[in-house]
This record gives structure tokens, C-alpha cells and sequence, in this order.
């Protein structure tokens, strides 16, 4: 169980963390518990996640493109948050987030980048170093929207969709990630492609691996069961605030 700890990176999907990171099991929330649980069930659990884990991922691959690529009209980039170092830089994961964004707005596909993340209420602040990583390599302040109160993939759907009005986004985020953020977009009700951020091989990518295939199964779950994006909705109007347009 000691490894399954290392997973989390605050239910923002894979940690992809840097040596030295510890997670604790009693820190964890929920959610978080129930992947663990799917990923230390039994033969039926396990048969149902890996059903769901393929069906996800092949529901997306039509709308999951590598670097380079020219998307169609959008309403912007939506850079989801990951790990911040304890100094306050971008994980290796979250600076490649990043690089997929600034790319997409230096060739001009997009006018605006989407910053939705932590604001260290749990965790480690992230929109933080993203804008000042973004705002030293050029890109001016006007064209940048921070979202601070994301603590899940599932939030920053909701708040992009449901404050901000986006209707056509592109996701920046690993391409392990891409199939159950576009699942989740599609279910809030945005239309979305996904721009594969990966540009290295990332620290733990097995372990961030196996919290992705049974993530995909909590974000059906609270889709379909749960009845989370109504909760979410109204936890966004309460933290409305958290979204600084400039």
C-alpha cells in the first residue's frame, strides 16, 4: 500500500512526481480511497476497471493529436493543472503542459490560455508558478485566465463550462490524461480536442499509469452514479471569485 500513496496529485490526475515527493494514505480524501480500493480489489473489480479503462480511452483517440498540429476555431487552450516542486517551479509534467499551450497560442491557434488549477488551499498552489512561467517566455497577461479554485480534472471542466461560457476548448495534458479529461468535458457539455503534452519520459510513469486506469472508472462513476457535476456546479458559484479573467 506504502506506493499507492504516491499516486495523488490532488485528484488532478497523473502525479508524474519528482524524486523526494511523499503522499501519506491518511491524507487521502474519498475519492482517493476508492481508487485505491479499485486498485487493490479483486479479480471482478479489476476486470471492470480494465473494461472501463480501454472503452475511455478508444472513445477519445479520434480527438487526441500530437504537437504540431492545427486545430479548427476554439475558444481557447485549457492548461490543467499538476505537481509544483517544492521550490515553486512547475513539475517536469506541468512545464510540458505549458509548452503545449504557449505553442498554440505563439502559432496563433488560440487567443487566450485557460490556467486551472490548485490555489494551495489543498496542496501546493499551482496556477501561480504557471502564469509567471508563462507571463517570462512572452506571453502578455491579458491573454491569460486564471482559474484557482480546480482541484479536480472534473472541477476545471465545470468552471470553464459553466462560469466562463467556453464552448470549444483545447486540453493540454499528458496523453495518459487526454482520455478521461475529454470524457469529462463532453459530459459537462464542452466540445473539446485534446493536444498531447508529453515531450520526456516522466518519473513514475507506471505508478501514475495505474491511478489513471482506475481513475477513469471513478470519473464514470461520478458521472453516471454519483451525481458529481451538479455538485460541482454549485461549489463553483460559490467560488465564482477564484477566476481572474486579467
Amino acid at each position: 500500500m506504502g506506493s499507492l500513496a504516491r499516486l495523488w496529485d490532488n485528484n488532478r490526475g497523473p502525479a508524474y512526481q519528482q524524486p523526494g515527493e511523499e503522499w501519506r494514505l491518511f491524507n487521502l480524501s474519498k475519492r482517493q480511497q476508492t481508487i485505491a480500493a479499485l486498485l487493490v480489489g479483486g479479480p471482478a473489480a479489476a476486470s471492470a476497471v480494465a473494461l472501463v479503462d480501454v472503452w475511455m480511452g478508444r472513445r477519445a483517440r479520434a480527438r487526441i493529436f500530437p504537437i504540431g498540429t492545427e486545430f479548427g476555431p476554439s475558444d481557447g487552450a485549457l492548461v490543467l493543472g499538476a505537481l509544483v516542486t517544492p521550490d515553486g517551479h512547475p513539475s517536469a509534467a506541468l512545464e510540458d503542459r505549458l509548452r503545449a499551450g504557449l505553442a498554440l497560442w505563439q502559432s496563433g491557434q488560440v487567443s487566450c490560455l485557460i490556467l486551472s488549477g490548485n490555489d494551495g488551499a489543498r496542496g501546493r498552489d499551482e496556477v501561480g508558478p504557471m502564469l509567471t512561467w508563462l507571463l517570462a517566455r512572452g506571453v502578455p497577461r491579458t491573454a491569460l485566465v486564471c482559474d484557482r479554485g480546480a482541484y479536480r480534472t472534473l472541477d476545471s471542466m465545470v468552471r470553464v463550462h459553466h462560469h466562463l461560457g467556453l464552448q470549444r476548448v483545447i486540453i493540454c495534458t499528458q496523453a495518459d490524461h487526454l482520455p478521461r479529461a475529454l470524457y469529462l468535458a463532453d459530459a459537462v457539455g464542452l466540445t473539446a480536442q485534446g493536444l498531447i503534452a508529453d515531450r520526456r519520459a516522466y518519473a513514475h510513469r507506471r505508478r501514475s499509469r495505474m491511478y489513471e486506469w482506475a481513475a477513469r472508472s471513478v470519473a464514470l462513476a461520478d458521472v453516471t452514479v454519483r451525481g458529481e457535476i451538479d455538485r460541482q456546479r454549485r461549489r463553483a458559484d460559490a467560488s465564482y471569485r477564484d477566476i481572474d479573467h486579467h
